[in-house]
């Protein structure tokens, strides 16, 4: 009877940590409507709903806990380490639960496309089951049933690092077979909440490890040189390729006949050339498009740009350089909404000599799967 009463509270006790408002949130006056919805449906805070919170002890508290604890720190990413992930990850769903990022180890690291595994972390000890590992009173227990991959982006703080062996135990477990636990018990309706906040993690990463592993395979795809001027120029003998090393600067560069130009926009502003190429066939299509610039700045040696593309055939993978006329070309980081055309780029490193006489080029990459 005790161990039942126990579980029960390791249960609320888990439930409480992975989708109540912590206490920042609490005391924020903008989230009181949201906090309202929330205690409709959570019996703990409902109960707590009467209560006079004492910020100043809260406050207090924190500050000593700042002193006493360890920092935690901002290291180089490595397998067997356990890191907190950024509050960006969390926040309201749609039950008015606040989803907290929990910890988690990493596993394996993606250097192709900056991301990790990771395998999820809890406390309560008693809520342990087939394919749990204990790592120990400082770490708590690691889901090995539970992993999934994010970000690098996303580990906000490093806590520390585990031992090799239970590094290895953690692995063994995530590909050992496991029994199904009995339906319906507090165990069980603890890991489907556990499955759904990995689950919201890793959701809310894939797009970026997706476009990071489609980018992979189209400078793959560029690499060959030559082989991108042979499939260009079968297209159209006319378009002028300058010499390069890299197939996507070569296309940023290249100068193509007026057939192929999309004429000028009736937006007003400063437009400039967008060339589109189209992969996957027998030979490499080319056409440019417009770019209306919307806005561009420079600060703290960064020159950023947003626009919008002004065509509607408009969806690929957007990449982006900024060209100065005696030093030439270095790529920058793009991003891309092919919904409404919307595009940015920064290029870090650049002086205000860089931004008064350079100016940006970008390529938009298609991937076409039939090609005539």
């Amino acid at each position: 009877m005790n161990n039942f009463i126990s579980i029960k509270e390791a249960w609320r006790v888990m439930f409480q940590e992975r989708t109540c408002p912590p206490y920042s949130v609490l005391k924020d006056s903008a989230e009181d409507e949201s906090v309202a919805e929330h205690r409709k449906t959570c019996p703990v805070c409902a109960m707590k709903s009467g209560q006079v919170v004492d910020h100043a002890a809260w406050a207090e508290l924190g500050a000593a806990m700042a002193r006493d604890w360890p920092s935690p720190k901002k290291l180089p990413v490595q397998v067997g380490q356990i890191w907190s992930l950024s509050a960006s990850k969390g926040g309201w769903d749609e039950e008015f639960r606040h989803v907290n990022p929990p910890l988690v180890l990493v596993v394996d690291i993606f250097e192709d496309v900056a991301g990790v595994r990771v395998a999820q972390l809890f406390d309560e000890r008693v809520l342990m089951a087939a394919g749990d590992v204990d790592l120990g009173p400082r770490f708590g227990v690691a889901e090995a049933w539970n992993t999934y991959a994010l970000d690098q982006a996303d580990l906000e703080w490093c806590f520390g690092k585990i031992e090799q062996s239970v590094l290895e135990a953690v692995c063994n477990a995530s590909g050992a077979e496991m029994h199904p636990l009995k339906e319906n018990s507090i165990v069980w309706h603890f890991r489907q909440l556990e499955l759904e906040i990995g689950s919201t993690m890793a959701m809310e990463a894939m797009g970026r490890l997706m476009e990071r592993h489609e980018r992979n395979a189209v400078r793959e795809e560029f690499a060959d040189v030559e082989a991108v001027a042979k499939k260009v120029l079968e297209f159209n003998p006319r378009i002028r390729l300058q010499k390069s090393e890299n197939g996507l600067e070569m296309l940023a560069t290249a100068v193509l006949p007026e057939e192929l130009m999309l004429k000028a926009a009736a937006s007003e502003g400063r437009h400039f050339p967008v060339t589109v190429v189209s992969v996957g066939g027998a030979t490499s299509p080319c056409r440019g498009v417009l770019a209306q610039m919307l806005e561009a700045d420079h600060q703290d040696a960064v020159i950023r740009i947003t626009g919008r593309i002004e065509d509607e055939n408009r969806e690929g993978l957007l990449f982006a350089w900024w060209r100065r006329p005696d030093v030439g070309l270095e790529e920058g980081i793009a991003q891309f909404d092919a919904s409404n055309g919307i595009f940015s780029a920064s290029f870090s490193g650049k002086s205000e000599l860089d931004f008064k006489i350079g100016e940006p080029l970008l390529v938009l990459v298609q991937i076409e799967d039939d090609q005539d």
